[in-house]
């Protein structure tokens, strides 16, 4: 009865299992002085008790500054550069068609991760760019970009009561990619999903949500603790 057993196992999980994402490049064997920082994407705001978003402006720009601040000190302990959002203003089409395909695919990776959602691709490397990607390179002046998303979507406290506590109070996604230029593909990711997790505006909440998926990748600085292992 085993062998039957195994055979019906072995098609529902080919119907059905989401599969493990491995990465392409070990992150640690990256030139950190070939990388540089993109611009980071945060997604900031709660759901009121009609499901309606409720933006959180002045807490987003906290976030934004915050991280924009750490992402800095990262690069620059690791050699690396960051891109200003003017020079991708500066590019145009080719950036920002990069860029919003890049935080799409930086999203979709973790969710699967996460087993959240199936992409049916078993490498970050399945994620790939399409299109002229020179131009994109030489206004990032680097061989990989680091894509940095973060969001967090809270359920209101009327929403909660509304819904006896069925839905979730938050959730707090958390990822970073290496893309790589050459290539036109993603090489390199880590990524953290929590359901119910302290606010990212809270202090060095995002700081140390993104130390722990750089950590053992990227130097950090000597003031931000590491993690042995990024979640």
């Amino acid at each position: 009865m085993r062998a039957p057993l195994v055979l019906v196992a072995g098609f529902l999980c080919a119907v059905g299992c989401i599969p493990a994402v491995a990465n392409r490049l070990d992150g640690r064997s990256i030139d950190k002085s070939r990388v540089t920082a993109a611009p980071p994407r945060i997604v900031f705001y709660d759901l009121d008790l009609t499901g309606t978003k409720v933006p959180q402006e002045e807490r987003l720009r906290a976030v934004e500054a915050s991280v924009g601040s750490f992402l800095t000190s990262v690069m620059s302990e690791n050699g690396a550069s960051v891109t200003s959002s003017e020079a991708v203003q500066a590019c145009g089409t080719p950036c920002h068609e990069f860029l919003r395909g890049g935080m799409l695919a930086t999203a979709e990776i973790a969710l699967q991760r996460a087993q959240a959602e199936n992409f049916n691709r078993h490498s970050v490397g399945d994620w790939s760019f399409h299109g002229d990607l020179a131009p994109v390179q030489s206004a990032f002046g680097a061989d990989y970009v680091l894509l940095t998303f973060l969001r967090q979507v809270r359920d209101t406290t009327g929403r909660q009561i509304a819904t006896l506590a069925a839905g979730t109070p938050m959730k707090q996604v958390a990822a970073i990619c290496l893309a790589d230029l050459r290539e036109g593909s993603m090489a390199w990711c880590a990524s953290s999903i929590d359901g119910r997790a302290t606010n990212l505006d809270a202090p060095n909440r995002a700081r140390d949500l993104l130390a722990r998926l750089m950590c053992g990748t990227f130097r950090l600085p000597a003031d931000v603790p590491c993690a042995s292992t990024a979640p």
